[in-house]
């Protein structure tokens, strides 16, 4: 089935954009396209916008949409120079509605979308319907007919979302000065040291363990989790950490404009940006990585004192949250060498150095000691012991139970 503009325009309301095709006669000749605006202009003049707020540029498209009555509305006051899109669109057009600003009564252009909005009126305003005499509406019940307004409004403009317009500003030159501040942005734990010195001991478990088992045998060997063997072989895991490490190092050293020093054959296998790459996707998706999302409770035996028939240990009993503040020292604050904004509508100014603050996960830690005839304490066993308790006291007492 082939449709022409006409069912639209019935079907949803009248174009509130002009066919591109409609600038093509006063397009004169070739030489003409060297000045597209005064084509606009001349058009414009002999075909003045009926669907369109004072304020808003034309518009001119290939599929033209359909004009609507709040999306009219909203541009009489988004197209102002002024306007900040400090409101709220849904409370703005039933004020309007109310108070008579906007007339909802379809006209002789009007498509099936606008004889709907003009169906709801009466679910604001009920002393408009001819039912009004007969009936006694509460408040509370009042209130419901605003939140079905609402909701029918929202499923009807759902249906014709393809053809109705979009309201937009589209004001041109610089109009809004947007303020801004710095603060330090850590991607992780500043620490570049300590990843780089981790990348350098898992390059070194790899050499370490292809010596021992030949060549291939990081190939064959699986990586295994706790909860069982995965599908990565050991020589993929091992290097995806060794980058993942090194890529950490490096992003977080440029993060407070550190400078790390590097082995000259420390890249040799894979460069600097793939490392980065690695570490940036991590990043995004820290919180679905099997080690951050394993149990980290766990205890070992670090002490026997066999006078006393005790057992130490230093265990992991659970993970909290806490609050790290940062901030630029007074005497080392950053050099602001430009400031840049979208030349065209926003111009950016420099406020001022912040503090701001992170939210660390760190795992808590005791020791503790245990009798010397009690079972070593493994996984599973500590873990049920903690699980007795929900704060650190009641952890450790549960365990000088055991």
């Amino acid at each position: 089935m082939t449709w022409g503009t006409s069912h639209y325009s019935d079907l949803t309301n009248p174009f509130a954009d002009y066919p591109v095709t409609s600038l093509k006669p006063y397009a004169k000749d070739i030489s003409s396209l060297n000045s597209v605006d005064s084509i606009i202009s001349a058009f414009l003049k002999d075909n003045p916008r009926e669907y369109i707020s004072e304020g808003c540029n034309n518009h001119f498209a290939i599929i033209p949409s359909s004009y609507s009555k709040e999306t009219d509305y909203f541009q009489s006051f988004s197209c102002q120079p002024d306007f900040d899109g400090d409101i709220n669109f849904m409370n703005e057009l039933i004020l309007a509605i109310k108070n008579g600003t906007m007339n909802l009564e379809p006209d002789e252009n009007s498509g099936w979308y606008d004889y709907q909005t003009y169906a709801l009126e009466t679910l604001l305003l009920p002393e408009r319907g001819e039912e009004n005499n007969n009936l006694l509406l509460t408040k509370e019940y009042k209130e419901k007919l605003i939140e079905s307004f609402k909701s029918i409004l929202i499923q009807n403009r759902e249906t014709h979302v393809k053809q109705l317009e979009i309201g937009s500003s589209d004001k041109t030159g610089i109009d809004t000065t947007v303020e801004f501040d710095i603060y330090p942005k850590l991607p992780a734990e500043p620490f570049s040291t300590f990843y780089l010195r981790n990348a350098r001991a898992y390059r070194f478990l790899s050499t370490a363990l292809s010596a021992v088992g030949g060549e291939g045998f990081l190939d064959e060997v699986k990586v295994y989790y706790e909860d069982g063997l995965s599908e990565t072989s050991l020589n993929k895991g091992l290097t995806y950490m060794t980058k993942l490490l090194y890529g950490l190092s490096i992003v977080t050293a440029n993060s407070i404009g550190a400078e790390l020093t590097y082995l000259d054959d420390e890249f040799s296998e894979f460069s600097k940006n793939d490392c980065i790459s690695t570490a940036d996707g991590w990043l995004k998706e820290w919180n679905s990585d099997n080690d951050i999302m394993a149990d980290p409770r766990v205890a070992v035996p670090i002490q026997y004192d066999g006078l006393r028939e005790l057992l130490t240990y230093w265990g992991v009993i659970g993970v909290r949250v806490i609050r790290a503040k940062t901030e630029f020292h007074e005497d080392f604050q950053p050099e602001i060498v430009s400031v840049k904004g979208n030349e065209e509508y926003v111009e950016c100014k420099f406020r001022d150095f912040v503090q701001h603050d992170y939210y660390l996960l760190i795992e808590r830690t005791a020791e503790f000691t245990t009798a010397l005839d009690k079972p070593i304490l493994n996984r599973e066993i500590f873990r049920e012991i903690c699980d007795k308790g929900s704060t650190e006291a009641e952890i450790l007492e549960e365990i000088e139970k055991y």
